[in-house]
């Protein structure tokens, strides 16, 4: 391998240790979650678990930690039961989760004892700040949506990842994610995107394109990004994947970090 190989090498692991989850030993509150925040297309025989801070004492007495069915805006509490073991909660339904329906596990601030901890979610990079109750959101229906999307400057070169709620079909996806001029609406030339992972893909404006610091872009998934069980974009979150309306858009300036965030703290924009 050349130089320049060795050079481009350590960029994409040096842009891949940063996007990846956080060191166990930092100071984020939320360590690792399974299913992740946000996913789609789970599987009916799941348990949900969420690994704390290793300083962290966990109580699940007196429903501090529930999961529930949230499908059409209900909140029914399912049966189950919990296992704590240390800083790691898992629970466990009584029965198989069904098919197609939306769900929610809810921590109240009464599951977490003492306050030698940070209050930021480090299940995932970048870490983002956590509000009382946390709430994790999961579904099993094939509703593929962009969860996340966070950008990083390597080199003088802005990239994003752009994380899915599923696996994605890396053509048709690739093909649909885009950057656009916030002022003119223009589509930028763009790289090949990268998939770092199943779910994540990586992409940056062509060496051509100069995005300017402070200016104003939109991120724009088009509706024809596909899972890998070939289920069309729902991208705005309505669970009723290829309508017309269903490309995502957010925007964002090359200062920020997180451009979509995958607590939930900001929703879609309207597409231009």
């Amino acid at each position: 391998m050349g130089r320049s190989g060795f050079r481009a090498g350590a960029v994409l692991l040096g842009l891949m240790a940063a996007l990846a989850g956080c060191n166990p030993d930092g100071p984020a509150l939320v360590q690792q979650l399974i299913p992740l925040n946000g996913t789609t297309a789970v599987k009916t025989d799941a348990t949900h678990l969420v690994r704390f801070r290793r300083e962290t004492a966990v109580d699940g007495t007196n429903r501090s930690i529930v999961l529930y069915d949230v499908t059409n805006g209900a909140k029914k509490t399912v049966p189950g039961s919990m296992a704590i073991e240390g800083t790691v909660v898992r629970y466990l339904p009584k029965s198989p989760l069904r098919a197609k329906k939306d769900y929610m596990m809810e921590v109240k601030q009464a599951a977490i004892i003492g306050s030698d901890f940070e209050m930021t979610d480090g299940s995932e990079s970048p870490e983002e700040v956590v509000t009382w109750p946390l709430r994790f959101h999961f579904s099993t229906r094939s509703a593929p949506r962009v969860r996340a999307a966070y950008l990083t400057t390597v080199e003088g070169s802005p990239k994003i990842s752009v994380r899915f709620s599923q696996k994605m079909a890396p053509v048709a996806t690739g093909q649909a994610v885009q950057i656009l001029d916030g002022v003119t609406h223009k589509a930028l030339r763009m790289r090949a995107p990268i998939w770092l992972d199943a779910a994540t893909v990586l992409v940056e404006p062509a060496a051509t394109e100069k995005m300017q610091s402070g200016q104003l872009y939109t991120l724009k998934v088009a509706v024809t990004a596909r899972s890998a069980d070939n289920t069309a974009l729902d991208g705005d979150m309505d669970g009723t994947p290829g309508e017309s309306k269903d490309h995502f858009c957010t925007g964002f300036t090359t200062i920020q970090r997180i451009l979509f965030s995958r607590l939930g703290t900001k929703k879609p924009s309207a597409c231009p």
